[in-house]
């Protein structure tokens, strides 16, 4: 692709990679770059012009379709996927490739407790918990799910302040934190979890042994040492225990689902 002389448009700068395309792209020699960012005002790169574009907001997106009606260059780093859909303003477009990619686990956790408490949070994606950590460190967004080994340095250094658990029990390392069914949300119950599985049709001889060896892995000092230093409570289940544990989890994050978007029901 020929960038020399091109002038694009590289959506979602408020991220760091959206940030340094539109910088690569100068670099490159395009003749004129747009940097498009749901908080313009938290994005300064030198000779970059920044417009304001919530994508699901169709009046801003035709402004900025408008502004920058001279792109020949269009660099996704956002949910669009054309620059049609933001001259347009096809919000069922832009919705659909939306849909596809933003129901990551910290995202359901916030959704889960938007829903449960009936307030209207703005959901604002990155690539991963260390993006998101440093959004929230540098003031660019207002609140973070997360698991506590990531930030409790934060917490204990005052950076941070945690408001509530999504569990059904307090955080060890943080027993003066409720949780958020204490304080009345039962419904926003979340949690992250990791689980030994086998094939259907596995000899229950088989299951048997793979169960006693977990049961006596988790129970091993070296084990709990790693997970205490990680603030991950072991919680060991197995069988029909597990199996219930496991359906009334998926039920709950399904239900979840349904309230963000859509859920395609197995037929």
């Amino acid at each position: 692709m020929d960038i020399h002389d091109s002038v694009a448009l590289v959506t979602g700068a408020n991220r760091g990679l959206g940030r340094a395309l539109a910088e690569h792209l100068l670099d490159r020699g395009a003749r004129k770059v747009y940097a498009a960012a749901r908080r313009p005002e938290s994005v300064d790169i030198p000779g970059v012009e920044v417009l304001a574009l919530d994508i699901t907001d169709p009046d801003q997106a035709r402004r900025a379709a408008e502004r920058a009606a001279d792109v020949t260059l269009l660099v996704n780093n956002a949910g669009t996927n054309t620059f049609q859909n933001l001259v347009r303003g096809d919000l069922d477009d832009i919705r659909s490739e939306l849909d596809t990619h933003l129901y990551g686990t910290l995202h359901m956790a916030m959704e889960l407790l938007s829903h449960a408490a009936g307030i209207k949070l703005r959901h604002v994606p990155h690539a991963g918990a260390g993006p998101a950590l440093t959004a929230i460190l540098g003031g660019h967004v207002d609140a973070l799910a997360s698991g506590p080994a990531v930030v409790l340095p934060h917490i204990k250094a005052g950076k941070l302040r945690a408001l509530a658990g999504w569990g059904d029990k307090r955080v060890a390392a943080l027993p003066e934190v409720p949780t958020f069914k204490e304080l009345g949300y039962p419904d926003a119950e979340f949690y992250i979890w990791a689980g030994l599985f086998a094939p259907r049709g596995t000899p229950e001889p088989v299951l048997a042994r793979l169960r006693e060896a977990t049961r006596a892995a988790v129970a091993e000092p070296e084990f709990k040492s790693a997970m205490d230093k990680l603030e991950t409570p072991i919680v060991f289940k197995q069988g029909d225990d597990f199996q219930r544990f496991f359906d009334s989890d998926a039920r709950r994050l399904a239900a979840g689902v349904r309230k963000v978007g859509r859920i395609e029901d197995k037929k």
